[in-house]
């Protein structure tokens, strides 16, 4: 039971693992025995990140791809996932400073089952004691982001918002203050009370109609009983946590540089094709040297109205990472596989590049493209005739059981969308002349 919320209990869920024991083993022994922490360190970052971005996008309702690409939403809940990693990050930077000051008795080091003790402490506070608190705040603070962004499409019908308690005994009294407030949806005051206003904060805000506004002499400002750094609307300004939680406080450039470069959420268009179409680029989509042959073909889908959106590649090999898949990536993608891209939020496609242009070449292309995804598209760099891509084709379809449509994008960046029965019908063709 929380004393900071008048007997507010956790709500996470009960298989949520907030374990960080494996790390912080591993992190005694290098910190102790001189060894580079950097890896462990990241691992524990993202681990964290991971969790709480699920806690996100739980309480938003709303998936990356079940929203459209240019939507509100979609920047919504951007927004909301770069400051979780941020925050994750700045908290792990912070656990690692404490332990790092944990081995040090003034000037002397201390023994090592002294500072393993006290190493752990420091975990148990930042991971069992903290993180369930955070992760219930991203649930809390999501929901409303996501709120947030309907009051802001309905307020023409709907222009006023009401704040609401949970009414029990333990809705704290600087909260219930505000039981009933209701103002203009643009009015100063939701700058500052909008909820969550404090840790385990279980009010709410209602819109509606046209119901009796609050006059100014019946309000409570400034606020003075909600923590400062809570006196703010964090769904307005896209945050989860707010910006001014002790974990920012002198926070390196490049922590905040690593939240952002190892964030899944994160799209940056790259281009802007003809007829409405579009390419966005992943911060962890691999940058192999097949990335410039990708974003080839990807523009030229692009450019005849598709968008296309690169996937992150996110491994499975352990717990947290396929949990982090779940809420990271559409449902078409393959379990335990990377597609690169999908296109129109629906169709999950395997880009391939064909340097060889013969028709082994091309089969195999497609026989590894299909590992990835049931569509798989082949650019063809030279000239080469329709009837040898579509002998390499024919067989290549008969032994990949899950293909359902092979794109070919000839030299003249003319693109041809076969279907599966298109080409076992000509299969059929080829095998009774």
């Amino acid at each position: 039971m929380c004393p900071n919320c008048g007997g507010f209990k956790v709500n996470a869920k009960g298989d949520t693992d907030f374990s960080l024991d494996a790390e912080i083993e591993k992190l005694i022994d290098q910190f102790y025995n001189g060894y580079s922490t950097r890896l462990t360190a990241l691992q524990m970052a993202n681990k964290v990140s991971a969790t709480i971005a699920g806690a996100v996008m739980e309480g938003y309702g709303k998936g990356v791809f079940d929203v459209d690409w240019d939507s509100p939403d979609r920047k919504q809940i951007e927004h909301l996932q770069r400051n979780v990693y941020q925050f994750s990050f700045a908290k792990t930077h912070e656990q690692l400073k404490a332990t790092t000051s944990a081995m040090y008795s003034g000037d002397r080091i201390v023994p090592f089952n002294e500072f393993r003790e006290i190493a752990q402490r420091i975990n148990n506070d930042y991971t069992n004691r903290y993180l369930p608190v955070e992760y219930n705040t991203g649930i809390a603070s999501a929901q409303m982001g996501s709120r947030w962004i309907q009051f802001q499409e309905e307020k023409e019908t709907h222009p006023f918002l009401t704040y609401r308690t949970v009414g029990d005994d333990n809705v704290r009294d600087s909260h219930r203050i505000y039981d009933g407030l209701t103002r203009a949806i643009d009015d100063f005051i939701w700058d500052t009370v909008f909820t969550p206003n404090g840790w385990g904060c279980r009010c709410d805000v209602e819109q509606s109609e046209g119901d009796e506004v609050t006059p100014n002499w019946k309000m409570k400002f400034p606020p003075d009983n909600i923590p400062p750094m809570f006196r703010t609307n964090l769904a307005k300004t896209g945050l989860i946590f707010p910006s001014d939680h002790p974990y920012f406080d002198n926070l390196p450039d490049q922590v905040i540089k690593a939240a952002d470069n190892n964030n899944p959420f994160l799209y940056e268009k790259v281009h802007s094709g003809k007829k409405g179409g579009y390419v966005y680029d992943s911060a962890l989509h691999p940058k192999s040297r097949e990335w410039e042959n990708e974003l080839k073909i990807a523009k030229v889908l692009a450019n005849s109205g598709d968008k296309v959106v690169f996937l992150p590649e996110i491994n499975p090999n352990s717990e947290w990472k396929e949990a982090l898949r779940n809420v990271v990536l559409p449902d078409g993608v393959k379990d335990g596989k990377n597609a690169d891209v999908i296109i129109g939020g629906k169709q999950v496609v395997e880009f391939k590049t064909s340097n060889a242009n013969t028709r082994t070449s091309i089969k195999e292309l497609v026989k590894t493209g299909a590992k990835q995804s049931d569509i798989v598209c082949v650019r063809i760099t030279e000239k080469m005739a329709l009837g040898e891509v579509k002998r390499a084709l024919k067989g290549q379809v008969m032994q990949s059981k899950n293909l359902t449509e092979v794109w070919i994008i000839d030299v003249k960046d003319k693109l041809t969308k076969y279907d599966r029965s298109e080409i076992m019908d000509f299969y059929k063709s080829k095998k009774q002349k």
